[in-house]
């Protein structure tokens, strides 16, 4: 509470500042805007904070006042304009190919397969929050932030957490015990070919000296499955350009915690 309250007024005092500052620079005119937000904010906006401090300037109707003249009806020329508008928006209409790929003809994914796809990516944020030690225990907190996060329901979500904790206590638990690495990181970003990858752990073990891509998968048998192999294949790529001369192994732990090495061609 007190670190919050410290950065709030160092907020506030910056705000004022800012507002010191346009006040001092403003070499002929200060427009300030008087827009309502949403939601109001905690402090005084710039408008508040001024509206009660200065007085109205009437300003005379130029166009009413003054009679035309060539010179001012020049002006008046040049200050209209037309504003260019887009062309109405036609809708195409919708038609079949023959060529329509199989794939554009998929029907929707059932509920069973998108809780599946659910359950996994709780279980990843899951295993992206666990720190590498052994001693670390996931709390309600967690279990709660991934059940609002991908919309589970409780059992669902202690679902999860039981396939993260396999994950971290199966075949693969020392991929997480600090003495026996040289390195880890989780969510690992990296660049193969041009295109964006993202390795759910890359570790390196301290004994031998292997790097180790490690990909978690929630199906039990993911290195039967030419996808999965192939992507963590691209990882291993990656990570061997990265790591010119280095031994790189594969391997998917599945959610029951099994160990899966995959050859690297």
């Amino acid at each position: 509470q007190d670190l919050l309250q410290s950065e709030q007024d160092a907020r506030a005092l910056e705000e004022i500042n800012a507002l010191y500052v346009a006040l001092t620079r403003a070499e002929h005119r200060l427009v300030v805007s008087s827009f309502v937000p949403h939601r109001r904010p905690e402090r005084a906006s710039w408008w508040e904070r001024l509206q009660g401090l200065g007085e109205p300037e009437p300003v005379a109707d130029q166009s009413l006042s003054m009679p035309a003249t060539s010179a001012s009806s020049d002006r008046a020329a040049e200050d209209v304009f037309t504003l260019p508008r887009l062309p109405a928006l036609v809708p195409l209409a919708k038609t079949v190919s023959s060529t329509t790929s199989p794939v554009d003809n998929a029907p929707p994914a059932t509920a069973e397969a998108d809780l599946r796809t659910r359950l996994g990516l709780a279980m990843h944020r899951l295993l992206q929050w666990h720190p590498t030690t052994q001693t670390f225990e996931w709390t309600e907190l967690h279990v709660d932030a991934v059940a609002r996060e991908f919309e589970l329901d409780t059992e669902e979500a202690l679902q999860a957490h039981g396939m993260a904790a396999r994950v971290i206590s199966g075949d693969g638990a020392w991929a997480w015990d600090a003495h026996q690495l040289a390195y880890w990181g989780n969510e690992v970003d990296m660049v193969w070919e041009g295109a964006a990858l993202r390795l759910d752990r890359l570790v390196q073990s301290k004994g031998s000296g292997d790097w180790w891509v490690i990909d978690f998968k929630s199906h039990e048998n993911p290195e039967q499955r030419p996808a999965f192999v192939e992507q963590i294949r691209r990882y291993g790529q990656a990570v061997s350009q990265a790591q010119p001369g280095a031994n790189v192994r594969l391997a998917f732990i599945n959610a029951l915690g099994h160990w899966r090495e995959v050859s690297f061609l």
